[in-house]
């Protein structure tokens, strides 16, 4: 399978991505990179399907979209905003279902990880608590 990189086919290869200024909650402005994401040619998404055999790509999973009338979903394995790249070896055929369980997943381990706190080692306390 030849490998199609989507940057290449729009002649955007080499553009960096788009800076965007973000104040949050407290009026702190930062720097914030904004990852665009480019419309998959039909062509590309054809032989996608035609890799996966008209299934989705859940292992488990039984949905052939053209037998079952089930319009496939395109996903990033690796997502856009975490460095993948728009080319047919990161794009994944998926049914709705487990299109939506892999984005929620991913979702939740993102939030997870913003929540989680470094534990305090006995070090970090002052001598007369130890």
């Amino acid at each position: 399978m030849a490998e199609h990189n989507l940057f290449d086919i729009y002649g955007s290869k080499g553009k960096k991505p788009k800076t965007i200024f973000d104040i949050d909650m407290y009026g702190a402005g930062s720097k914030k990179d904004k990852y665009e994401r480019i419309p998959v040619p039909k062509s590309v998404r054809e032989q996608i399907l035609f890799n996966q055999k008209d299934k989705c790509a859940h292992p488990n999973c039984k949905v052939q979209f053209h037998r079952d009338g089930i319009t496939p979903h395109f996903d990033h394995i690796r997502r856009v905003d975490k460095g993948g790249i728009s080319a047919s070896s990161n794009i994944q055929a998926l049914c709705p279902t487990h299109h939506q369980q892999k984005t929620h997943k991913e979702n939740y381990e993102e939030a997870e990880k913003k929540l989680k706190k470094p534990k305090k080692k006995a070090e970090d306390f002052p001598s007369i608590w130890r």
